[in-house]
């Protein structure tokens, strides 16, 4: 996972979340970029969806149910939802 979000390999995460039924993997970043990965996932170069999700870094992010995705921003105080289709 780590590798293929950041080319210099300075990425900070700072939450995860694995959906209920194991088939997706999201994680939030210090820079405010929301990650969806498929899991499990052995390719170090795995693909995945980016969303800005919030200016400042996620606090917290979780899924809801296996569609629906919650995220907490820290310093700016955001709260966005996000429906997966």
């Amino acid at each position: 996972m780590w590798r293929s979000i950041s080319s210099t390999g300075e990425v900070i995460i700072s939450t995860c979340d694995l959906s209920a039924s194991k088939k997706l993997l999201l994680a939030g970043g210090g820079d405010g970029r929301l990650f969806l990965f498929r899991y499990p996932s052995i390719d170090p170069k795995a693909k995945y969806h980016m969303q800005r999700a919030i200016s400042a870094y996620i606090s917290c992010a979780r899924f809801l149910q296996d569609s629906l995705v919650i995220a907490a921003g820290g310093t700016d105080a955001a709260l966005m939802q996000w429906r997966l289709v």
